[in-house]
Protein backbone atom coordinates (compact mmCIF):
# COMPACT_ATOMS: atom_id res chain seq x y z
CA UNK A 1 0.00 0.00 0.00
CA UNK A 2 2.76 2.44 0.86
CA UNK A 3 4.36 2.13 -2.58
CA UNK A 4 1.07 2.96 -4.28
CA UNK A 5 0.50 6.04 -2.14
CA UNK A 6 3.99 7.32 -2.79
CA UNK A 7 3.96 7.00 -6.56
CA UNK A 8 0.47 8.42 -6.88
CA UNK A 9 1.03 11.53 -4.86
CA UNK A 10 4.35 12.97 -5.66
CA UNK A 11 4.42 12.08 -9.34
CA UNK A 12 6.05 9.19 -7.67
CA UNK A 13 7.69 11.56 -5.27
CA UNK A 14 10.20 9.41 -3.45
CA UNK A 15 12.93 9.76 -1.00
CA UNK A 16 16.60 10.19 -0.44
CA UNK A 17 18.96 10.53 2.48
CA UNK A 18 22.28 12.31 2.86
CA UNK A 19 24.14 9.03 2.47
CA UNK A 20 23.26 9.02 -1.25
CA UNK A 21 25.98 10.70 -3.30
CA UNK A 22 25.60 12.08 -6.82
CA UNK A 23 28.19 12.85 -9.49
CA UNK A 24 26.90 16.32 -10.42
CA UNK A 25 27.93 18.92 -7.88
CA UNK A 26 25.88 22.08 -7.53
CA UNK A 27 27.16 25.43 -6.40
CA UNK A 28 27.72 25.70 -2.67
CA UNK A 29 24.69 27.97 -2.43
CA UNK A 30 21.71 27.01 -4.57
CA UNK A 31 19.81 29.77 -6.37
CA UNK A 32 16.52 28.18 -5.31
CA UNK A 33 15.62 25.53 -2.77
CA UNK A 34 12.38 23.60 -2.22
CA UNK A 35 11.40 22.23 1.19
CA UNK A 36 8.17 20.22 1.44
CA UNK A 37 6.57 17.75 3.86
CA UNK A 38 3.43 15.83 2.97
CA UNK A 39 1.06 13.91 5.23
CA UNK A 40 -0.74 10.92 3.69
CA UNK A 41 -4.11 9.92 5.12
CA UNK A 42 -5.79 6.59 4.25
CA UNK A 43 -9.34 5.81 5.42
CA UNK A 44 -9.09 8.71 7.85
CA UNK A 45 -5.84 7.51 9.48
CA UNK A 46 -2.30 8.89 9.19
CA UNK A 47 -0.47 6.34 7.04
CA UNK A 48 2.79 7.95 5.91
CA UNK A 49 4.84 11.11 5.80
CA UNK A 50 6.82 12.28 2.79
CA UNK A 51 9.72 14.71 3.01
CA UNK A 52 11.02 16.26 -0.18
CA UNK A 53 13.64 18.89 -0.91
CA UNK A 54 15.44 20.12 -4.00
CA UNK A 55 18.26 22.55 -4.77
CA UNK A 56 18.22 24.35 -8.12
CA UNK A 57 20.64 26.49 -10.09
CA UNK A 58 20.44 27.55 -13.76
CA UNK A 59 22.88 24.71 -14.51
CA UNK A 60 21.65 21.77 -12.45
CA UNK A 61 19.59 20.32 -9.64
CA UNK A 62 19.82 17.83 -6.81
CA UNK A 63 16.75 16.36 -5.15
CA UNK A 64 16.25 14.03 -2.22
CA UNK A 65 13.23 12.70 -0.41
CA UNK A 66 12.07 10.11 2.12
CA UNK A 67 8.87 8.30 2.96
CA UNK A 68 8.11 6.65 6.27
CA UNK A 69 5.04 4.68 7.31
CA UNK A 70 3.30 6.11 10.35
CA UNK A 71 0.46 5.38 12.73
CA UNK A 72 -1.21 1.97 12.70
CA UNK A 73 0.25 1.24 9.25
CA UNK A 74 3.76 1.12 10.75
CA UNK A 75 2.75 -1.85 12.91
CA UNK A 76 2.12 -3.88 9.76
CA UNK A 77 4.78 -2.41 7.47
CA UNK A 78 7.59 -0.56 9.20
CA UNK A 79 9.28 0.61 6.01
CA UNK A 80 11.49 3.55 5.12
CA UNK A 81 12.34 4.49 1.55
CA UNK A 82 14.97 6.98 0.43
CA UNK A 83 15.37 8.34 -3.08
CA UNK A 84 17.63 10.89 -4.71
CA UNK A 85 18.19 12.36 -8.14
CA UNK A 86 20.57 14.78 -9.83
CA UNK A 87 20.81 16.28 -13.26
CA UNK A 88 21.47 19.28 -15.46
CA UNK A 89 19.24 22.15 -16.53
CA UNK A 90 19.67 22.96 -20.22
CA UNK A 91 17.69 25.85 -21.69
CA UNK A 92 15.30 25.65 -18.75
CA UNK A 93 14.72 21.90 -19.13
CA UNK A 94 15.66 19.34 -16.46
CA UNK A 95 17.86 16.54 -17.86
CA UNK A 96 18.39 13.56 -15.50
CA UNK A 97 21.85 12.12 -14.80
CA UNK A 98 21.33 9.73 -11.88
CA UNK A 99 18.60 8.29 -9.69
CA UNK A 100 19.02 6.14 -6.58
CA UNK A 101 16.66 4.33 -4.22
CA UNK A 102 17.16 2.65 -0.89
CA UNK A 103 14.52 0.67 0.98
CA UNK A 104 14.90 -0.45 4.58
CA UNK A 105 12.51 -3.00 6.05
CA UNK A 106 12.89 -5.45 8.94
CA UNK A 107 16.62 -4.81 9.16
CA UNK A 108 17.16 -5.51 5.46
CA UNK A 109 18.31 -2.98 2.88
CA UNK A 110 17.89 -2.84 -0.89
CA UNK A 111 19.65 -0.36 -3.16
CA UNK A 112 19.08 0.52 -6.82
CA UNK A 113 20.85 3.03 -9.02
CA UNK A 114 20.12 4.29 -12.52
CA UNK A 115 22.40 6.48 -14.63
CA UNK A 116 21.69 8.38 -17.85
CA UNK A 117 24.19 8.50 -20.70
CA UNK A 118 25.32 11.76 -22.28
CA UNK A 119 22.86 11.08 -25.09
CA UNK A 120 20.00 11.12 -22.56
CA UNK A 121 19.32 7.39 -22.63
CA UNK A 122 18.95 5.63 -19.25
CA UNK A 123 21.09 2.61 -18.55
CA UNK A 124 19.60 -0.56 -16.99
CA UNK A 125 19.50 -0.18 -13.22
CA UNK A 126 21.96 -1.88 -10.88
CA UNK A 127 21.44 -4.56 -9.72
CA UNK A 128 19.09 -6.01 -12.38
CA UNK A 129 15.79 -7.58 -11.39
CA UNK A 130 15.88 -11.33 -10.81
CA UNK A 131 13.43 -12.19 -13.60
CA UNK A 132 15.20 -12.17 -17.02
CA UNK A 133 11.85 -11.67 -18.77
CA UNK A 134 10.95 -8.67 -16.62
CA UNK A 135 14.44 -7.22 -17.09
CA UNK A 136 14.08 -7.57 -20.87
CA UNK A 137 10.70 -5.83 -20.79
CA UNK A 138 12.15 -2.95 -18.77
CA UNK A 139 15.06 -2.44 -21.17
CA UNK A 140 12.74 -2.56 -24.19
CA UNK A 141 10.48 0.12 -22.68
CA UNK A 142 13.27 2.66 -22.10
CA UNK A 143 12.39 4.97 -24.94
CA UNK A 144 14.12 8.27 -25.61
CA UNK A 145 13.12 11.02 -23.20
CA UNK A 146 12.32 8.77 -20.23
CA UNK A 147 13.07 10.46 -16.88
CA UNK A 148 13.11 9.58 -13.18
CA UNK A 149 10.25 10.33 -10.71
CA UNK A 150 11.94 13.30 -9.00
CA UNK A 151 12.93 14.98 -12.26
CA UNK A 152 9.26 14.64 -13.24
CA UNK A 153 8.44 17.33 -10.67
CA UNK A 154 10.35 19.81 -12.86
CA UNK A 155 8.71 18.65 -16.08
CA UNK A 156 5.07 19.31 -15.10
CA UNK A 157 5.29 22.96 -16.03
CA UNK A 158 4.78 25.50 -18.79
CA UNK A 159 2.15 27.99 -19.86
CA UNK A 160 -0.25 25.13 -20.60
CA UNK A 161 -0.17 23.11 -17.36
CA UNK A 162 -1.04 19.45 -16.90
CA UNK A 163 -0.97 18.46 -20.57
CA UNK A 164 0.54 15.43 -22.28
CA UNK A 165 2.26 12.21 -21.29
CA UNK A 166 5.62 11.47 -19.68
CA UNK A 167 7.39 8.09 -19.42
CA UNK A 168 9.15 7.56 -16.09
CA UNK A 169 11.74 5.01 -14.97
CA UNK A 170 12.09 4.34 -11.25
CA UNK A 171 14.68 1.57 -11.57
CA UNK A 172 12.34 -1.38 -11.04
CA UNK A 173 9.30 0.00 -12.85
CA UNK A 174 8.60 1.89 -16.05
CA UNK A 175 5.30 3.75 -16.28
CA UNK A 176 3.52 6.50 -18.17
CA UNK A 177 1.90 9.47 -16.43
CA UNK A 178 -0.78 11.27 -18.42
CA UNK A 179 -2.00 14.68 -17.26
CA UNK A 180 -5.14 16.67 -17.98
CA UNK A 181 -6.05 20.06 -16.57
CA UNK A 182 -9.52 20.02 -14.99
CA UNK A 183 -9.87 23.54 -13.59
CA UNK A 184 -8.30 26.34 -11.57
CA UNK A 185 -9.24 26.44 -7.88
CA UNK A 186 -8.38 28.36 -4.73
CA UNK A 187 -7.16 26.77 -1.49
CA UNK A 188 -8.79 28.55 1.47
CA UNK A 189 -8.98 28.07 5.22
CA UNK A 190 -11.18 25.00 4.75
CA UNK A 191 -8.52 23.24 2.68
CA UNK A 192 -6.13 20.64 4.10
CA UNK A 193 -2.49 21.56 4.65
CA UNK A 194 -0.61 24.84 4.89
CA UNK A 195 -1.01 26.12 1.34
CA UNK A 196 -3.49 28.93 0.74
CA UNK A 197 -3.86 30.36 -2.72
CA UNK A 198 -4.61 29.49 -6.36
CA UNK A 199 -3.85 26.07 -7.79
CA UNK A 200 -4.35 23.91 -10.86
CA UNK A 201 -6.52 20.84 -10.32
CA UNK A 202 -5.23 18.10 -12.61
CA UNK A 203 -6.17 14.53 -13.38
CA UNK A 204 -3.20 12.16 -13.46
CA UNK A 205 -3.41 8.65 -14.89
CA UNK A 206 -0.78 6.06 -13.97
CA UNK A 207 -0.23 3.37 -16.60
CA UNK A 208 2.37 0.67 -15.78
CA UNK A 209 4.49 -0.32 -18.79
CA UNK A 210 7.14 -2.73 -17.51
CA UNK A 211 8.32 -4.09 -14.16
CA UNK A 212 6.52 -5.30 -11.06
CA UNK A 213 3.46 -3.11 -11.37
CA UNK A 214 2.96 -3.95 -15.04
CA UNK A 215 3.20 -7.68 -14.29
CA UNK A 216 0.63 -7.38 -11.48
CA UNK A 217 -1.68 -5.23 -13.61
CA UNK A 218 -1.68 -7.79 -16.44
CA UNK A 219 -2.30 -10.64 -14.01
CA UNK A 220 -5.17 -8.85 -12.27
CA UNK A 221 -6.47 -7.17 -15.43
CA UNK A 222 -6.33 -3.89 -13.53
CA UNK A 223 -7.44 -0.58 -14.98
CA UNK A 224 -5.03 2.38 -15.05
CA UNK A 225 -4.87 4.19 -11.72
CA UNK A 226 -6.32 7.72 -11.66
CA UNK A 227 -5.61 10.35 -9.02
CA UNK A 228 -6.38 14.05 -8.67
CA UNK A 229 -3.38 16.29 -7.96
CA UNK A 230 -3.37 20.01 -7.14
CA UNK A 231 -0.35 22.09 -8.19
CA UNK A 232 0.69 25.56 -7.05
CA UNK A 233 2.46 27.53 -9.82
CA UNK A 234 5.65 29.41 -8.94
CA UNK A 235 8.05 31.36 -11.16
CA UNK A 236 11.54 29.84 -11.18
CA UNK A 237 14.65 31.83 -12.10
CA UNK A 238 16.65 28.62 -12.50
CA UNK A 239 14.17 27.17 -15.00
CA UNK A 240 13.44 30.49 -16.64
CA UNK A 241 9.69 30.08 -16.25
CA UNK A 242 6.91 28.58 -14.23
CA UNK A 243 7.21 25.38 -12.22
CA UNK A 244 4.25 23.51 -10.74
CA UNK A 245 4.64 22.18 -7.20
CA UNK A 246 2.21 19.53 -5.83
CA UNK A 247 0.33 20.70 -2.73
CA UNK A 248 -2.38 18.03 -2.41
CA UNK A 249 -3.72 14.83 -3.93
CA UNK A 250 -6.74 12.54 -3.55
CA UNK A 251 -7.91 9.20 -4.89
CA UNK A 252 -8.21 5.55 -3.92
CA UNK A 253 -5.54 3.01 -2.99
CA UNK A 254 -6.49 -0.67 -2.84
CA UNK A 255 -10.16 0.38 -2.73
CA UNK A 256 -9.63 2.80 0.15
CA UNK A 257 -9.83 6.58 -0.07
CA UNK A 258 -6.62 8.50 0.46
CA UNK A 259 -5.68 12.15 0.58
CA UNK A 260 -2.33 13.82 0.88
CA UNK A 261 -1.45 17.43 1.54
CA UNK A 262 1.54 19.66 2.20
CA UNK A 263 2.01 20.23 5.93
CA UNK A 264 5.16 22.25 5.17
CA UNK A 265 5.89 24.13 1.93
CA UNK A 266 8.56 26.73 1.25
CA UNK A 267 10.72 27.93 -1.62
CA UNK A 268 14.08 29.48 -0.71
CA UNK A 269 12.82 30.06 2.82
CA UNK A 270 9.62 31.81 1.77
CA UNK A 271 6.18 30.32 2.41
CA UNK A 272 4.71 28.95 -0.81
CA UNK A 273 1.57 31.06 -0.23
CA UNK A 274 3.55 34.23 -0.97
CA UNK A 275 4.89 33.03 -4.32
CA UNK A 276 2.00 31.72 -6.41
CA UNK A 277 2.04 33.10 -9.95
CA UNK A 278 -1.60 32.80 -11.06
CA UNK A 279 -4.89 34.31 -10.04
CA UNK A 280 -8.20 32.50 -10.08
CA UNK A 281 -11.73 33.82 -10.18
Amino acid sequence: MKFSMTRGFGLAIAFAANMLAFPLALAASADESLDFTYDVIVSGLQAAQIKFDMDLTPNGYRSQASVETQGIVSFFSDTQTYVGAAGEIVNGKAIPASFSTRTEKSGKQKDFRVRWSESGQPEPHEPPVKSPQMQSEIISSLTSGVIDPLTAVLRVRGETPCQGKQRIYSGRDVFDLTFKLEREVNFDDKSDGVYRGPAYQCRMVYMPVAGRDATKARKNKAEPWTVTVWFAPVESQSLGGRMLLPVAAAGKVDGRKFRAYASRASVSGQALNQLSSIKTN
